[in-house]
């Protein structure tokens, strides 16, 4: 079994936004808004978002999962030969 963590890096990592003024962010799911300046929420934001995605690669390692994040910055196809050379070495 394999999950693929699709995500944008630049924001959903390392909440790369512009910092001079403040921005609305709108949760996907709820539609909840929130309104934040950036420079002041980037280091809580990425700590967060690291141990998260930490949390949830070592649950997919613990059940046998292999857990790859793939960044949209990055050509899938790319991204998908160098999981499979990592995976081909390890296997």
């Amino acid at each position: 079994m394999l999950v693929f963590h699709v995500l944008d890096a630049a924001t959903e990592r390392r909440l790369e936004l512009p910092t001079d003024r403040p921005v609305t962010l709108r949760d996907a799911e709820t539609g909840e808004r929130i309104t934040l300046q950036p420079a002041q929420a980037a280091e809580a934001y990425t700590r967060a978002a690291s141990a998260f995605a930490e949390r949830f690669r070592r649950g997919c390692l613990e059940q046998g999962i292999d857990y790859a994040e793939l960044d949209t910055a990055a050509p899938f196809d790319e991204a998908l030969m160098a999981y499979l050379r990592k995976r081909k070495r390890s296997g």
